[in-house]
């Protein structure tokens, strides 16, 4: 009697189908960390504007609006650091670790009986909108208004 042992080896087929299966399981695997990597960024961009838009809102807090127009220059004043006075803090310092960002910042009169309005005419009522801007792209926008 022979003591033979019989050994089972995968066929071809059987390599290529699994290999297969491999490689679309490491395709998905790839695929989500890039999309996850993608939404990571842009949480970030957004924390970053929104803190950005906070300090301006913070800066014109305790502002009048006489203030608040002598600070801008008029109506509208860029904040970046292209320009040598880069983003703002609420304290009226730079962020200087926000160079690739720039804030917009926009006022206009109301007419206080009619906040939907806008006019030339010095009024109690205004509305600040401020943009935050990254590489030429808006990332964040709000306006808000203020009484006196």
């Amino acid at each position: 009697m022979s003591n033979k042992i019989k050994y089972s080896y995968f066929s071809l087929i059987e390599i290529l189908i699994a290999l297969i299966i491999i490689t679309m399981a490491m395709a998905t695997i790839v695929a989500v960390t890039g999309a996850s990597f993608q939404q990571s960024v842009s949480n970030s961009t957004t924390q970053d504007s929104t803190l950005l838009i906070m300090s301006v809102k913070e800066k014109t807090a305790l502002m009048t609006i006489a203030e608040i127009n002598t600070w801008l220059g008029g109506n509208e004043i860029t904040l970046s650091n292209a320009n040598g006075n880069g983003p703002i803090r609420g304290d009226g310092s730079t962020y200087n670790e926000y160079s690739t960002y720039s804030q917009t910042i926009k006022m206009e009169y109301l007419d206080p009986n009619n906040l939907t309005t806008t006019t030339v005419t010095p009024s109690k009522a205004i509305e600040l909108t401020v943009k935050i801007i990254q590489s030429s792209v808006i990332t964040k926008e709000s306006t808000w208004v203020i009484f006196e």
